[in-house]
């Protein structure tokens, strides 16, 4: 079975926007999961209640898995 991100790209969505980490940082490709590089590298949230990131696929798609990375820095850049 061939296998290909599907959410690579596509339209991305976030509750809130942290310091312009912006839904789209979470599916362009840049496997780096670290918050900050002199810009920021993935998405986050504002500290919130039920934060929530979701991507459109565009089309309908099959599914298998999912993969979720947790920001390396996480503990540096809670307020």
């Amino acid at each position: 079975m061939t296998t290909y991100n599907a959410a690579l790209h596509k339209p991305a969505f976030l509750s809130s926007v942290y310091q312009n980490a912006k839904a789209g940082l979470a599916n362009d490709g840049n496997p780096s999961s670290s918050f900050w590089r002199n810009v920021p590298q993935c998405a986050h949230s504002e500290k919130e209640t039920n934060p929530w990131w979701a991507v459109d696929l565009v089309e309908p798609s099959t599914v298998y898995s999912v993969v979720l990375i947790n920001g390396q820095d996480y503990g540096m850049i809670m307020k």
